[in-house]
């Protein structure tokens, strides 16, 4: 049973699904760290597929009502009530919600610097993003008091970010630390870790190619030639079981690993070769087309952080 609220969930007729909007242009109503913790309660009564993307942020999804999948990188989650899920920035996944069913979910967006700023040692509220090779254990089900603490944690935080700016910041933070507290444990506790749905073995083995490979010039022809597979018969089963194109899917990598890398200081031309892109035009377009922005203004916010 949920528990009473009067924070009721924003209410969508179809679920919107953008590639990856960069944290900071997002729209915002209040300064500070408005730009860093953005929480969503929605209920979608028609809910639409989604697309593979990333994010510029740490994410955990809640999920409460519904049908659905979750595609993380090469692991596909059967979710439940009080299944969470845990993303870092570099991780691509996509929802697959059943259109038969409202699609409710409880959303908590934050940058790590966040928690990396405060003055404490950061590794055990993080433990959960970063402690895990990607698209592995991401996924725990809260049950019982732990998911109405959950709950009511991320209720109060979506409350607290709608009041007056005096009152937004420590209220916030308050609440996020609740909310990082209650998800760690229950990842080290590894809570009834959600079931895995299988992906067809030339799709697990085209997104490790890929993955293993994004700092080379890269085509989909190469991937089937690696795998010995028919291209056309590779692209048809990763469309059908991601619903993406495989050549879609290794840019929006290259693009995550570039962004790594220009946070991480690297220079446009250097991150363009670090990520396999040959042409500094042609990465400079992806990366717009992917990233919401360009690879030199992106270095600039986004250096150190």
């Amino acid at each position: 049973m949920k528990p009473f609220s009067s924070q009721s969930p924003r209410e969508d007729t179809a679920e919107k699904a953008p590639v990856s909007l960069p944290f900071r242009n997002r729209e915002s109503l209040k300064s500070g760290l408005c730009q860093d913790i953005l929480p969503q309660y929605t209920r979608t009564l028609r809910p639409q597929e989604g697309s593979f993307h990333f994010h510029e942020d740490y994410e955990l999804f809640l999920f409460l009502e519904g049908k659905a999948d979750i595609l993380v990188e090469q692991s596909r989650y059967a979710l439940q009530r009080g299944s969470l899920l845990a993303f870092h920035s570099s991780e691509v996944h996509r929802a697959s919600p059943d259109p038969a069913f409202p699609y409710e979910r409880l959303v908590v967006h934050f940058h790590p610097r966040v928690i990396q700023n405060l003055p404490l040692d950061p590794s055990p509220l993080l433990s959960c993003f970063l402690n895990r090779r990607p698209g592995e254990k991401n996924a725990v089900v809260l049950q019982g008091d732990e998911l109405e603490g959950y709950i009511d944690a991320g209720l109060r935080l979506v409350a607290a970010v709608e009041k007056k700016p005096s009152f937004w910041e420590g209220e916030s933070l308050s609440c996020l630390l609740e909310i990082l507290v209650r998800a760690n444990r229950a990842f080290q506790k590894e809570l009834a870790l959600s079931s895995k749905l299988p992906l067809s073995h030339f799709v697990e083995d085209a997104m490790a190619y890929v993955s293993h490979s994004l700092s080379a010039p890269l085509t989909v022809s190469q991937v089937a030639k690696h795998l010995h597979v028919d291209v056309s018969y590779l692209s048809h089963c990763f469309r059908e079981q991601t619903g993406v194109s495989l050549y879609h899917y290794i840019l929006m990598k290259k693009i995550a690993l570039a962004r790594t890398l220009l946070s991480a200081g690297a220079s446009v031309a250097e991150a363009c070769e670090g990520s396999g892109f040959g042409d500094c035009d042609n990465f400079s377009r992806t990366f717009k087309k992917y990233a919401g922005t360009s690879p030199g203004k992106y270095r600039v916010l986004h250096k150190g952080g």
